[in-house]
């Protein structure tokens, strides 16, 4: 769960939020799903993501989609991210 305000110019001030759950299978193989709340006028909007990740020993690699309105600016996001774990 996250909670933000973001000290901007006063006409772009806003309040959003996030949460999230994760199923870890294994520690190999994770599936994840959250919702984004956010003002729709100064921000990206409200939004839905799904996702999933796999760790093969010291190498991360993370996948998410995000569910938007047709008219959303966020429509059709995909995040693709590789990394390692120390």
């Amino acid at each position: 769960m996250e909670g933000k305000y973001n000290f901007l110019p006063s006409d772009y001030r806003f309040l959003s939020g996030s949460v999230g759950a994760e199923y870890m299978f294994r520690k190999m193989v994770a599936i994840r799903g959250g919702y984004h709340l956010s003002s729709e006028t100064r921000s990206s909007g409200n939004y839905g993501s799904i996702g999933c990740g796999v760790y093969l020993g010291p190498i991360v690699a993370d996948f998410a989609y995000l569910l938007t309105e047709n008219s959303s600016i966020m429509k059709d996001v995909w995040y693709v991210t590789v990394g390692f774990k120390f």
